[in-house]
């Protein structure tokens, strides 16, 4: 009866552990007991059951979590494929301020993953908004505008990610306080949210785009230092064209 029941749990894992590599992985936890004899408490041999299956899920958690992530990152990239090639360069460059900065190994990790999950909160939106070549409505502006608030929502369900939760909610504030969601001004901005908006503008800039075409390396810099002092903090742009421009 035990190796049955557990033939049966194999046989669940390896189904969902098929669907990895879909947008939306399944995961599961499962815990088996089985009853030896008549005299068992048949609820005492489910509690077993149980707590093993807790077990099993509190070392699946963050994994599975990682993978619904990856997942969410992998639809995102099935709406607009150049969202990964983006994170991919913004990973890149963000950990080379990152260093010039001095930052630590602990917040360079941090600033990876800021620069993979920063837009997660587009998965919400249309492929027809994202991939749009015109100028957006009124209508669609305001629906991608949400996508900080919904990044946010998104990360701050995870232990393993609610760390970087508010960085991605103010990726579009600016230092002058015309920025969104919620108009945050300065130094109220986190600062690596400030470091990842000067390095998502540049690649943006750099980089075709279905609505703009890419600019040269030193004109996105001439923007990026234009809007020193009001969309960008100064002195991280100072630090952002030396790295640039030393290479």
């Amino acid at each position: 009866k035990k190796d049955k029941a557990k033939s049966i749990l194999n046989r669940i894992k390896a189904k969902t552990k098929k669907t990895s590599e879909e947008n939306i992985p399944i995961s599961i936890a499962l815990g088996v007991a089985t009853k030896e004899n008549v005299e068992e408490d048949i609820e005492k041999v489910f509690k077993k059951a149980d707590d093993n299956m807790y077990q099993n899920k509190l070392s699946k958690s963050k994994s599975s979590k990682s993978n619904i992530v990856k997942g969410l990152l992998n639809s995102l990239s099935a709406k607009s494929p150049e969202t990964k090639k983006h994170t991919q360069r913004m990973a890149n460059l963000s950990e080379k301020l990152g260093k010039k900065l001095g930052l630590s190994n602990s917040e360079l990790n941090k600033l990876s993953l800021l620069a993979t999950l920063h837009d997660i909160g587009k998965t919400t939106i249309s492929e027809k908004i994202l991939n749009k070549e015109d100028d957006l409505t009124k209508e669609e502006w305001e629906i991608m505008k949400e996508h900080p608030e919904t990044g946010y929502k998104i990360a701050s369900s995870s232990k393993e990610f609610v760390l970087v939760a508010e960085e991605i909610l103010s990726h579009h504030e600016y230092w002058d306080g015309s920025g969104y969601p919620r108009g945050l001004e300065g130094e109220e901005i986190p600062y690596l949210a400030r470091i990842i908006s000067i390095v998502d503008a540049y690649d943006v800039m750099t980089n075709d785009r279905p609505y703009s075409k890419a600019i040269s390396k030193k004109k996105a810099l001439e923007e990026i230092k234009d809007c020193a002092g009001s969309q960008f903090d100064p002195k991280l742009v100072k630090e952002f064209i030396e790295l640039q421009t030393s290479d």
